[in-house]
Formats: C-alpha cells, sequence, structure tokens
C-alpha cells in the first residue's frame, strides 16, 4: 500500500509519489498547487521553489 500525506493544510490525502514539498511553507502540495517555471522547477503558489516528495 502506497504512503499518503496531505495536500495543504486541510487539504485531501494523495499518494506521496504525487507529491511536492515545499520547505517555506513546511507542507506537501499536490500537482494542482504547483505551477511549472522555465528553468524546470516548479513554485508553489507563495513562490517558493519546490520539489518532488521523497
Amino acid at each position: 500500500m502506497a504512503k499518503t500525506v496531505q495536500c495543504v493544510p486541510g487539504g485531501h490525502q494523495i499518494p506521496i509519489e504525487k507529491a511536492y514539498w515545499c520547505n517555506e511553507c513546511n507542507f506537501y502540495l499536490c500537482d494542482h498547487e504547483v505551477t511549472w517555471r522555465p528553468g524546470n522547477y516548479f513554485i508553489c503558489k507563495k513562490g517558493h521553489k519546490v520539489s518532488k516528495a521523497t
């Protein structure tokens, strides 16, 4: 069974392999909560660079 995490505080459960992590906000995000930027990286809605969750 895949590990699940909560997308943003109060959000839904998502598989960790589909999640992103924001060090600045200190929570997980799903692909609907991040935006791709040229240079091959994603940002959260507050503009922080995020990484794939592990």
